[in-house]
Parts: C-alpha cells; sequence; structure tokens
C-alpha cells in the first residue's frame, strides 16, 4: 500500500479517467492509504469540472399537485420576481384563476384570501408570516428545502 508521500501521485492516477467519487474511494481501498484519504478524493472531484459535468442528475422530487380551490381568490401563491431592472417584485397568482398581478394594494381591491402559500425563502418566514397571522389567514409554506419541485404555482424569472 502507498502511503502518504504518493498520496498526490495515487490521486491523480485513480482520477485520470474521473470515474466519480464512489468508484475513486472504492479503488483507493484496494490499493492505497493514508489520513484523510476520502476527503481528499471528495475535494479532488468537487473541484473537478470533467466529474461534475458528467455526474448524474440528482432523482426529481415528486411533484406536489395541488388541490383545485373551488373558488378565486381562496389560495393565493406568492413568490418574489427579478432582479428585473434593479427591482424585485413580489407577485401574486390566484390558484382558482391563475390571475397573476404585482402585490400592492391587492387585498384593498379583492379582500382577504382564505389561504396563502409560499415557498420558505427568508424574505417570508417573518415580515409575511406576521401580517398573515394578524390577518386571520391560513399561511402554508409549500415544499420542503429539499425538493424545489414542489415550488409554488407563482412564475419564476
Amino acid at each position: 500500500m502507498h502511503t502518504l508521500g504518493h498520496s498526490s501521485r495515487s490521486l491523480e492516477e485513480l482520477h485520470e479517467t474521473h470515474p466519480g467519487v464512489s468508484k475513486m474511494k472504492s479503488l483507493a481501498r484496494c490499493y492505497i492509504w493514508w489520513p484523510h484519504t476520502d476527503s481528499e478524493i471528495e475535494n479532488l472531484v468537487r473541484c473537478c469540472n470533467t466529474c461534475q459535468e458528467s455526474r448524474p442528475s440528482p432523482t426529481a422530487a415528486p411533484l406536489h399537485p395541488w388541490v383545485w380551490p373551488e373558488k378565486p381568490w381562496s389560495r393565493l401563491h406568492l413568490d418574489f420576481a427579478g432582479p428585473y431592472l434593479g427591482l424585485m417584485y413580489l407577485v401574486l397568482v390566484d390558484a382558482h384563476s391563475k390571475w397573476m398581478a404585482k402585490l400592492r394594494m391587492i387585498f384593498a381591491t379583492h379582500g382577504i384570501p382564505q389561504k396563502i402559500v409560499t415557498d420558505n425563502g427568508p424574505s417570508f418566514t417573518r415580515r409575511i408570516k406576521y401580517v398573515v397571522i394578524r390577518s386571520e389567514i391560513s399561511y402554508q409554506v409549500s415544499f420542503h428545502p429539499l425538493f424545489m419541485a414542489n415550488i409554488v404555482q407563482a412564475p419564476h424569472f
């Protein structure tokens, strides 16, 4: 087994065909060892553009099918759009009609909705929840941060 003095050359040989982290670790365990071998292999693969481009895509998260609301304005989806011309916009989509608008005086015009749905972005966690709780609106976070496919219906720009 190779030890510390040959680590760089050994890693280069293992990495020559860009086999990926798992295969490199498997081969390394058969032929070489030094302290932190696994972490050095992980760092090498993480920094290699060829390995990153050829690695398999993560499995897609299942989509969350929303129940169709019975009436307009019963469930609203909010998200930020932008930056567009240096500005961020808070976009609102009515889940029933798919009507979309920039949020300004919308509640004054159309009334208070039954439910508001947002992603778990830090912008929503304090400001929107405060307004929603004070207005007695049902508030729902639409996805787990690790499953981005369940994102709200508001469009992304």
